[in-house]
């Protein structure tokens, strides 16, 4: 699993986490955080989250936020984290596409490795 919550393997089943358990939720969906819930799409936000961490060579997601009150408000009111000094526009538009708040407007995997392949070549192409 690439968000490493390994949650997600039945795209049909919907799977719950004890709600006192530790979990990485700067790399989480909202659905995921607020209703528990794991599905190929929440894998999805955090293929997005770790897009962001290999373009900021390595930083750690939402930089100088602690998670908290203020993380899940910002969190629910939809921010979303600025482009990272090493990405291209067209990568940063993939990761903002990961973290839609509808899942279902997420691109699949599928789609993520199609868009990669084309950024590929046409930043390979000289």
């Amino acid at each position: 699993m690439l968000g490493q919550l390994g949650f997600s393997d039945d795209p049909v089943i919907k799977k719950r986490h004890n709600r006192d358990a530790r979990l990485p939720v700067k790399w989480m969906s909202p659905e995921s955080i607020f209703d528990c819930v794991y599905t190929f799409e929440s894998d999805v936000w955090s293929y997005g989250i770790l897009l962001w961490e290999i373009f900021s060579l390595g930083n750690s997601p939402y930089p100088g936020m602690q998670v908290g009150s203020a993380f899940y408000r910002m969190i629910q009111e939809g921010h979303r984290m600025s482009r990272p000094e090493f990405a291209p526009i067209e990568m940063y538009d993939m990761m903002l596409s990961c973290w839609n708040h509808d899942p279902l407007k997420r691109p699949s995997f599928r789609k993520l490795v199609e868009r990669t392949e084309l950024l590929l070549s046409e930043n390979t192409k000289n």
